[in-house]
């Protein structure tokens, strides 16, 4: 899946390990279930902007279902760019506290705690904390299935 990929490679430019604990995998041959619990103090963050901006993976996609679900906080300033996600690519974001900034395209939208915006995350987009204090947030990326 093409969200795995794009995430093995940005563990690998952070220096992180991408293997997945087989609790947070959804399916096995093994292990059907899919109730898992994930703890964010468990979680190695992905850290960028000189520790300003940290990406807590909860539910990293192991290519069994096409989502995957983050935790995000950012200093005051941060900023983190990204490149174009696959073409169909989505990001839901919902805001707990703090103010940021996402540029998607040419538009920059200002968002408050208990803001919500859904963008396509299949071109170049970035995040900014524009205000005075932490910022968290929460953040799904959905990767479509393809179509032949």
């Amino acid at each position: 899946m093409a969200g795995t990929i794009e995430r093995n490679a940005w563990f690998s430019a952070m220096g992180v390990s991408h293997e997945f604990p087989d609790v947070l995998r959804t399916s096995g041959p093994d292990n059907p279930a899919v109730t898992a619990v994930t703890s964010r103090d468990q979680t190695a963050p992905l850290v960028g902007d000189n520790g300003l901006f940290r990406v807590y993976p909860l539910f990293p996609s192991d290519g069994s279902v096409p989502f995957e679900l983050f935790s995000v906080e950012m200093e005051r300033g941060a900023f983190s760019f990204s490149d174009s996600h696959d073409p169909g690519t989505i990001e839901y974001i919902h805001v707990f506290e703090g103010w940021i900034t996402v540029k998607t395209g040419q538009e920059e939208y200002y968002l408050s705690p208990g803001d919500s915006l859904r963008h396509r995350a299949d071109r170049p987009h970035s995040f900014h904390n524009s205000g005075e204090g932490k910022a968290t947030l929460c953040i799904v990326a959905y990767y479509p299935e393809k179509k032949d």
